[in-house]
């Protein structure tokens, strides 16, 4: 296996041509709306956005390279990002969400039906995974330290998933919809779409690494990667180099997810920092001062964003669980108020922060402490690489027959490597348990604290809750009336703070 291949030039012009798309939209709507310089317009799209671009928006905002040097893409992703969400605000990100949504699914299908074509079907891709420990659904071990099984996956990934739902990004875009009607739609969407995206992710897993033992070479066995993370775009330079512009497509898939969380996370920093932070500053200037002042906070953000990726560059671990851990460190805390708040009318800002402070020392202190002192993850055994450099990928058809050879030796090793991966100490270790668990432990801890403090201090201050805050089913348990909601459409004249 060739390990120098690099990028042939329809591939970079693919790529420039998909990176000029999404700033060709961030000046069309600079443009269009020069007329309408408001933050209204500007961070919530007038609040007249429609329900497909919104879900698709929100869906591709959820989905968080070979051959380019890395400080080249971390470049042109943050320039271009940066750019276009300044130009255009919500309405660039959205539209430009929506055509990365297409671009994204575009390369994912490409690597699995390129793959299963080399190793001769999808059957036989499910077979080698079968049988190399990569389709294991029986895992129901109730043991916390365990990294996946039913319980931990399911419980710990469902409050893992309400972090995305509740946090800036996908309110802001909620809130730019021209009804709720359409706000409830787009977010019953988003549930089927995410949950056929993922699984597609993880059948793409599947074929990656069955095409892998179908040519017998591990390229971090072989030397040729240093991080699994790099895999994907690996293969596909190296398999997919003969279909003319079809690794370009596949890098601008990678670009695309990166611009999509990259403009969000820009565009939700700025609302937050000009209308919570800088609010009372902003009332003593024009709007047209607080628009150009909203533009320059967006562009600092972008910059610090760039910066901060060349320090998550040494990060090791498979960057689905890096991000996991993250977004429940950091998010479920906000997830754990919003509950509080929606479902607990004595519920109030004192037990609220509380409730969070404790919730993010505690989910922080089992990060790190996991990292510095926690039990290694082990890998699964890779697949062999004894033909890592007796072959060329032109000659990639002619092996899968020899793939079987020393297969007894192989998966004899492979189930040891599983013994060891679910064995731990008798001495339980909070820095041993499972990253899915953050998740949960944060919104339990946030929520709990959070209703102690509340009733502890509930005579001491003055509380009166609206109830159209309060989960529809739980306002007749709380003997609330329900409150008049208008829900054909929502007046644009509204302030940020009104949503």
């Amino acid at each position: 296996m060739d390990g120098k291949l690099m990028l042939q030039t329809v591939d970079y012009i693919v790529i420039v041509v998909m990176l000029l798309i999404p700033l060709g939209i961030g000046i069309f709507f600079a443009i269009k709306d020069a007329k309408r310089k408001t933050r209204v317009e500007y961070l919530l799209g007038g609040r007249r956005m429609s329900l497909w671009p919104v879900a698709l928006s929100i869906f591709v905002t959820y989905q968080a390279a070979a051959g380019i040097p890395f400080w080249m893409s971390v470049v042109i992703v943050g320039v271009t990002g940066t750019i276009y969400t300044a130009a255009g605000g919500i309405k660039s990100v959205i539209w430009t969400d929506v055509f990365q949504t297409a671009i994204s699914f575009i390369g994912v299908y490409g690597v699995i039906i390129k793959s299963t074509y080399d190793m001769g079907g999808i059957r036989k891709a499910f077979e080698i995974n079968k049988e190399g420990g990569r389709m294991r659904f029986d895992s129901i071990s109730p043991d916390p330290r365990v990294r996946h099984t039913w319980w931990n996956t399911i419980i710990g990934g469902a409050f893992m998933w309400l972090t995305p739902i509740f946090n800036q990004s996908t309110v802001q875009r909620i809130s730019s919809m021209k009804s709720l009607r359409d706000a409830r739609l787009t977010m019953a969407i988003n549930i089927p779409v995410n949950l056929f995206y993922g699984a597609t992710i993880i059948i793409m897993g599947w074929c990656l690494y069955a095409y892998l033992y179908h040519i017998r070479c591990d390229p971090i066995q072989a030397g040729l990667l240093t991080n699994y993370n790099q895999l994907p775009p690996f293969y596909v330079i190296h398999a997919m180099h003969a279909v003319p512009g079809m690794t370009g497509l596949y890098m601008s898939a990678i670009f695309s997810a990166a611009l999509s969380t990259l403009s969000s996370g820009i565009n939700a920093l700025a609302t937050n920092t000009v209308e919570d932070i800088l609010q009372k500053p902003l009332k003593s200037v024009s709007e047209k001062t607080a628009l150009a002042i909203t533009k320059v906070v967006v562009v600092i953000f972008g910059i610090a964003i760039i910066a901060m990726a060349y320090v998550a560059r040494s990060a090791q671990g498979p960057v689905t669980q890096m991000s996991t851990s993250v977004v429940s460190l950091f998010g479920s805390s906000v997830v754990g108020m919003i509950l509080l708040g929606c479902t607990v009318p004595w519920g109030n800002k004192y037990g609220a922060v509380c409730g969070a402070l404790v919730s993010l020392a505690i989910n922080l202190w089992l990060g790190i402490g996991a990292k510095l002192y926690g039990r290694k993850t082990l890998s699964l055994t890779p697949v062999p690489s004894d033909q890592c450099f007796n072959s060329t990928m032109e000659e990639i058809e002619s092996h899968f027959e020899s793939s079987t050879r020393n297969s007894t030796q192989y998966y004899t090793v492979l189930n040891k490597r599983e013994d060891e991966l679910n064995h731990f100490p008798d001495e339980f270790s909070p820095y041993d348990l499972s990253y899915q668990w953050y998740g949960f432990i944060g919104v339990f801890l946030c929520y709990v604290i959070g209703l102690i403090v509340s009733r502890l201090i509930i005579g001491k201050i003055k509380t009166q809750t609206d109830s159209k805050l309060i989960i529809g089913c739980l306002r007749r348990f709380w003997n609330m009336k329900n409150p008049d909601i208008v829900s054909s459409s929502v007046d644009s004249d509204l302030s940020l703070h009104e949503i």
